[in-house]
């Protein structure tokens, strides 16, 4: 809602989206890799922090984790400080950080739901080991 008060040109809304897009298919991949270091992790949330407090973002330690975790760097959000400048920057970092947290949520979602589909697929091929179906078989047809 915040980031409807500004009046972003068409461009600048184009842009907005294709960064979001960008960043969910970078976060995608990123999250696919190994797991990064937490220390690291920890200290580019710290760097990163420290740049959006820089550029006067409200609140920037409560997205910087979704950023880093995305793996988005200040050069990224520079670009997206050039193209939509002034006081609409945090609050189109704020929506990118909201759409990588439901990004994440949704990708927990389908994994843990193959999982589960799984276990119970499992669970029915166990339970039903014993039971064979009972049918006439033609033996000479058979063979």
């Amino acid at each position: 809602m915040r980031l409807c008060r500004h009046e972003l040109t068409p461009g600048q809304r184009d842009f907005v989206t294709a960064f979001e897009h960008e960043a969910i298919a970078q976060a995608v991949n990123v999250n696919g890799a190994t797991q990064r270091n937490t220390l690291a992790q920890s200290d580019r949330e710290d760097e990163l922090t420290d740049w959006l407090e820089a550029h006067q973002v409200e609140d920037g330690w409560r997205i910087a984790a979704a950023l880093v975790e995305a793996g988005l760097n200040v050069a990224q959000l520079e670009k997206v400080a050039a193209e939509i400048g002034g006081a609409g920057f945090g609050d189109v970092l704020a929506r990118v950080a909201a759409q990588l947290s439901v990004a994440k949520m949704t990708s927990e979602i389908k994994t843990s739901v193959t999982r589960i589909s799984e276990l119970v697929g499992a669970i029915k091929e166990y339970s039903y080991m014993d039971q064979g179906a009972v049918q006439k078989v033609d033996i000479i047809k058979g063979l």
